[in-house]
């Protein structure tokens, strides 16, 4: 690569865009001095094509970035959902916006639409917490997210309304965001985060994505805030449908009673929390709010909950079957070379085919064999 070429200037641009120093990219890309990538960034020096990939991997982008001619500008809008805390987001926004870059890339290169399905908005200007509560329960049944929400409703929002929902590696405070581009948008939930809370959080950014009228900017920095007590009420009743609250009820009732273990058990088969079942129930008018806020300071209650859940696996791949399926597609069809899809899944070339693997994708298969359709 040329010495003072593009690249260079774009090496700064990325560098800067996520506002790190000089000494913090040449630690995390291997250089032994900071120098040298001073240097490198000058065009005193050109650039390896191992350094620029590394250097791709530390700022977040895609490396035709750095190698085409004009690369596209995009637009993005995104919104997090965070608590308190004053943090720097560029990094982990750079991030997102080159996953859906990818993700829209692909989609491209198979003939696939470019536009998210359009799902039905509210346009309320005056929402309540009751009707947003009806909005979750409506909005089950328009998904068809069945009698466990929780357990579909990823699938279903990247399958069938083409909403892609991504997992990365987040600071804790970051619990999930949304990105839009163009009218086409994604939702990334924060993959440290427990299971049940991932569901959660991806239900209430739902809210945000049909509800623009009241989206925040950083959601979650005032969970007292109305906007946030109706997104919640929406992700509630979406994933604790009312009718399937009230089989539990009936299945477990005795006199006026329902033991806290079945309470414990059904929450885990739902997918969300313990305290999130609870406070349903609350909403529901089935338990009182003195008794819940009771209920919740028990010790006793918390070690039995972390029993009950503690072989749950927490592990989730940061990109969807779906997103891999297409990746494994494109591969097989020739429109991205393996070093590519390699970047894509953030792994080393010599893992592809374990990813594959792992998802179900058999690279050495023929998978081009046509079935006639009468």
């Amino acid at each position: 690569m040329k010495k003072g070429s593009e690249i260079s200037k774009r090496l700064k641009q990325a560098r800067n865009s996520i506002k790190m120093t000089l000494k913090e990219a040449a630690k995390l890309a291997g250089f032994k001095h900071y120098q040298t990538l001073a240097k490198i960034e000058s065009g005193e020096r050109s650039v390896k094509a191992v350094e620029l990939a590394r250097l791709s991997d530390v700022y977040a982008r895609d490396i035709s970035f750095f190698l085409i001619a004009k690369p596209q500008r995009y637009s993005f809008n995104i919104s997090w959902r965070k608590s308190k805390e004053k943090m720097d987001l560029s990094k982990e926004e750079q991030k997102l916006k080159t996953l859906l870059e990818r993700y829209l890339s692909l989609r491209e290169k198979l003939g696939l639409k470019k536009t998210s399905f359009q799902l039905p908005l509210i346009d309320e200007k005056h929402l309540s917490y009751e009707s947003a509560t009806e909005y979750g329960e409506e909005y089950s049944k328009f998904l068809g997210l069945g009698n466990r929400p929780a357990l579909s409703l990823s699938a279903i929002l990247e399958n069938e309304k083409n909403i892609p929902v991504f997992y990365l590696d987040f600071p804790e405070v970051l619990s999930a965001s949304t990105i839009n581009l163009n009218g086409f948008s994604a939702v990334c939930i924060n993959a440290n985060e427990a299971p049940w809370r991932k569901n959660f959080d991806l239900a209430h950014e739902l809210f945000h994505l049909i509800y623009p009228s009241k989206k925040a900017s950083q959601c979650g920095l005032n969970e007292t805030a109305n906007v946030e007590k109706w997104a919640n009420a929406f992700a509630s009743a979406l994933l604790l449908p009312g009718d399937e609250i009230q089989k539990f009820i009936n299945k477990f009732k005795k006199g006026k009673k329902v033991p806290i273990i079945n309470i414990m058990l059904e929450a885990k088969d739902f997918g969300v929390s313990t305290a999130a079942l609870l406070w349903r129930l609350v909403n529901l008018g089935w338990m009182k709010r003195d008794d819940v806020n009771q209920l919740l300071q028990s010790e006793l209650l918390k070690e039995e909950d972390r029993k009950i859940r503690s072989k749950i696996p927490w592990e989730s791949s940061y990109l969807s079957h779906r997103f891999i399926s297409m990746i494994f597609k494109a591969v097989s069809e020739g429109l991205l070379s393996r070093a590519r899809a390699a970047e894509y899944l953030m792994v080393n070339i010599a893992e592809l085919d374990t990813v594959f693997l792992k998802e179900g994708f058999d690279p050495d298969e023929d998978y081009s064999t046509e079935v006639s359709i009468t």
